[in-house]
Order: structure tokens, then sequence, then C-alpha cells
């Protein structure tokens, strides 16, 4: 799936949002159980880290919550190529994101140039 998204404005949050719950019904009907997903708009786009990681993680915990019975397990989050603070700032937002969301982000690490988060669907 190819997404192309403009220069920063308030209201991109929503887009944002959008772009990945969509993609997520998309690899839901196409039976995929694990989604790999860049943080869109951090690069050239300049967006900012804490609004790109709300959106992305709020748009990942309404997919769960509206598709209980998807076959996509594994949504994997990936942050790179850009300095320290953008990454510190992403995983700070992700991890209060997680916490506020029963604990859905199950994996996380960090390197200086990299950051990897893993979203796992927890059944009770």
């Amino acid at each position: 799936m190819f997404v192309c998204l403009t220069s920063w404005e308030d209201d991109c949050k929503e887009d944002l949002y959008q772009v990945v719950y969509d993609s997520l019904k998309h690899a839901s009907r196409e039976t995929y159980d694990t989604v790999a997903l860049p943080a869109l708009g951090m690069g050239g786009l300049s967006y900012p880290p804490y609004e790109v990681a709300m959106a992305m993680l709020r748009a990942i915990g309404r997919f769960f919550a509206d598709t209980p019975r998807t076959t996509v397990k594994n949504i994997h989050i990936s942050v790179h190529g850009v300095n320290e603070s953008i990454l510190r700032s992403f995983a700070r937002s992700s991890i209060l994101f997680s916490n506020l969301c029963n604990d859905k982000l199950a994996e996380f690490s960090y390197a200086n140039w990299f950051l990897s988060l893993t979203m796992r669907l927890c059944r009770d």
C-alpha cells in the first residue's frame, strides 16, 4: 500500500490517523497477520514525533477495538534515520499511550539510530 502525506498542519493528525486505520483494515481484509509501518511524516515532512506517535497508536487501538476477529496479530512501527531526541520523544509518547491502553505495547527496543515498537493483540 502506498501513502502520500502533505506537509504538517494541525489537521494532519486526523489524516494520519485515518491512513493508519485504513491500512490496518486493508491488511485484515487480506488476512495478513503481521504489519510493519514506518513512523509516517517524520522525515522530510517534519511531522512532530508526539503527534505522529499518538495518531498512529490511537488508530491501532481503535482498529483492535473495532475489529476483534482480525487476522492481524502484530503491528511493528519503525522509526529510523532521524536524530536521537526525536527517537526518544516518539518512544516516550508510545510508552505513555501503552500505559493508557492496557499494555498493548508488548515489545520496545531502542538504539541510537532506530526504534522498534511491536503492538500485539491481547485477548483476554
